[in-house]
């Protein structure tokens, strides 16, 4: 699912980057659209299936747990989760850097807010640039771990 939902991210950023060009070659046709706020709200969403499949792999936190408003859509919570201890990632094992987790940690609230979902605001959002790194290389770097799990009982 963190694959899937960075697939339709890069879709539709990359949908935005080709009318951007287009406005920029002085085509006035295309209309503006909110497009690009689902697009962070999937990179997003990407990341967070991706830090849980993290945790799930090193039993870090049991699926109840994963799934609990504690862990839920909370990045600042996962990422910790996700590197607690001698047993958890180290921030490089999951494709992300300081710059990154900082990232992610600015936009925690937002994101587990629901913002980019029903857009309540913040009316500025995040590079998406930024966020299509950060969440490649995190689906990246959790790739093989995830695709060796057995799905969680629900």
């Amino acid at each position: 699912m963190a694959k899937a939902n960075l697939d339709a991210a890069n879709t539709c950023f990359s949908d935005c980057q080709r009318r951007d060009q287009e406005f920029a070659a002085g085509n006035r046709e295309g209309q503006a659209t909110f497009q690009m706020i689902p697009a962070v709200f999937l990179y997003f969403r990407a990341i967070e299936l991706a830090l849980k499949a993290a945790i799930r792999e090193r039993n870090l936190a049991t699926p109840g747990q994963i799934r609990s408003r504690a862990l839920g859509h909370d990045l600042i919570a996962l990422i910790e989760r996700a590197t607690v201890g001698t047993v958890g990632f180290t921030l490089a094992e999951l494709g992300m850097n300081q710059p990154a987790k900082d990232l992610l940690e600015r936009w925690s609230e937002d994101y587990g807010s629901k913002s980019f979902e029903y857009h309540f605001g913040p009316w500025d959002i995040p590079n998406p640039g930024d966020c299509q790194q950060i969440a490649a290389s995190l689906v990246e770097a959790v790739k093989p771990i995830a695709i060796t799990l057995n799905p969680p009982e629900l």
